[in-house]
């Protein structure tokens, strides 16, 4: 098409202006985004237009920046949206287009084999602002929009788990969000397809979320494009007539861990809690060495106590933030005058949290057990195991020949625990209750004192950030089994092998038995 040309400069001096420009350069950047990027630079905001105008500026560089994958406007757009959310902090809006910029500056280099490490700033920047804006805008449009992107860049780095739990928040602020429908439905397919052996009710899950999607496919075409919404028709569903039913579930303990999505299960919906044993993942077989000593693999030990401690971890999560019948407290404590509360139920809630984070480490202890590294479990730590430099720098020299999609997820869940990551509070709140002490409250969150070796929290605040640190927990030991799983489907066909098998702990402990596992 022949562009129009514009003036060198337009002072945009009232907001009636400013939205007139905005409407020609919207519809530019529908027809030709590069005229767009050039309008956007012709203009200037004057008086009470200027924040406007820099907001449009900002949103016309990213738009059409993204779509001709110009990195200089994307680079200008993000540079301006940086100075707004300094001068105006409490705009979530602001944030959010931020953490949109930087995420597509990031797609620039998807084809980049080392794309994984090269954009590790702007992924992480990207992803601890779409969290705060998705925790501070319950039941807004906002949070629905913000939850979808920052299930896809979690979702873009193999973090799947995360991802679904994203989505899945989507629907509970909008159950009629079709674009979460479709997400969900899609990467269920697309795991079916990765591990077949799962069980049968993922593609029960799966099919429902694709009907889901087929209905609102309209819906699809309207917010995410034409593309999207031919995805949601071209859905394959079968016959299943699975769908949630979480107000059916007669124990207590069971609506807490399906309403939060604790359980140790590939997805939450779909587990039969019936059964006395649903936290059913496991490693369904170990490869080792003809030379290998005798006796069942370490790893299977591993891989138990970490369910083990995570299960302990979440019971006393659930005792703790539940009116369960009270355990005595045999203790005489002294009232501090700060509405603080002290007892069995705060110390499990803070032992829930550590316990919870705790996990993570074993996890790296046990990926090194698996991958043979050599590294002394003693000083193996999840955030430094995977990467260089605190789990920001170059990939591990020993990992760099065994990457696969649950190695990289894991390490970008490590880099989202250090500081300035989304998830740096957990990591925070652990080493305060280990080393120092976390004092809880059910009104305010200041004690009588101040004191540097007592950090202060309210109860209900405390409680969500555990129930999320047992989230971050179930999620790293389904990316560790994923990766053992990648690793043994793709090992050299043919080799000899002897085969030992495993039986389930509870069937040689005298109860009924379970499906056997294998260690080769």
């Amino acid at each position: 098409m022949r562009e129009r040309a514009l003036p060198p400069m337009i002072d945009v001096k009232t907001i009636e202006q400013a939205s007139s420009i905005s409407r020609e350069l919207h519809r530019l950047m529908d027809e030709a985004p590069a005229h767009a990027i050039k309008g956007a630079r012709s203009i200037r905001g004057r008086g009470p237009a200027k924040v406007r105008t820099l907001v449009l500026q900002a949103a016309i560089f990213i738009d059409a920046g993204q779509a001709i994958k110009d990195r200089a406007a994307l680079q200008d757009g993000i540079r301006i949206l940086r100075r707004l959310v300094a001068k105006l902090p409490g705009e979530s809006g602001l944030r959010y287009n931020l953490a949109n910029g930087l995420f597509a500056l990031a797609t620039l280099q998807l084809s980049s084999s080392n794309y994984y490490v090269d954009t590790t700033e702007e992924r992480r920047e990207a992803r601890a602002l779409y969290h705060q804006v998705a925790n501070e805008n319950p039941g807004a449009r906002l949070q629905g929009e913000t939850l979808i992107n920052l299930g896809n860049q979690l979702d873009h780095g193999h973090r799947w788990v995360e991802a679904y739990d994203c989505w899945a928040r989507a629907l509970e602020v909008d159950p009629a969000n079709g674009v979460a429908a479709l997400s969900i439905a899609r990467m269920l397919q697309r795991r079916s397809r990765r591990f077949p052996e799962h069980p049968g009710f993922q593609h029960s899950v799966s099919n429902y979320y694709a009907r889901l999607a087929r209905r609102l496919a309209a819906e699809i075409t309207q917010h995410a494009g034409p593309e999207a919404g031919a995805m949601a028709k071209a859905l394959a569903v079968s016959g299943s007539s699975w769908r949630p039913r979480r107000r059916r579930l007669a124990d207590e303990y069971a609506r807490f861990v399906s309403r939060h999505r604790l359980a140790l299960v590939g997805t939450i919906e779909g587990v039969d809690f019936r059964k006395r044993r649903w936290d059913t993942v496991h490693a369904r077989k170990i490869s080792e060495p003809f030379n290998s000593p005798m006796g069942v693999p370490p790893v299977f030990a591993m891989l138990n106590q970490l369910k083990a401690d995570f299960c302990v971890a979440r019971w006393l999560a659930y005792a703790a933030t539940t009116d369960q019948p009270p355990t005595p407290n045999t203790a005489l404590y002294m009232d501090t005058l700060d509405y603080a509360v002290y007892g069995i139920g705060p110390a499990m809630l803070t032992l829930a949290q550590r316990a919870a984070l705790d996990v993570l480490d074993r996890v790296a202890v046990c990926a090194n057990e698996y991958f043979r590294l050599g590294e002394k479990p003693t000083q193996v730590t999840f955030q430094d195991f995977w990467r260089e430099h605190g789990g920001l720098g170059p990939w591990r020299t020993a990992l760099r020949p065994l990457l696969n999609p649950g190695i990289i997820a894991l390490a970008e869940l490590a880099s989202d625990l250090g500081n300035g990551g989304a998830l740096g509070i957990k990591r925070r709140l652990r080493n305060a209750a280990t080393h120092r002490f976390c004092i809880l409250h059910d009104e305010g969150a200041t004690g009588s004192r101040p004191s540097p070796g007592i950090d202060h929290h309210g109860y209900g605040e405390f409680g969500g950030e555990t129930i999320a640190t047992l989230q971050v927990a179930r999620s790293a030991i389904l990316y560790l089994l994923d990766a053992i799983a990648w690793a043994e489907s793709h090992r050299p066909r043919g080799a000899p092998a002897l085969q030992l098998e495993v039986v389930p702990h509870h069937h040689i402990r005298g109860e009924v038995p379970r499906p056997r596992v294998r260690a080769r």
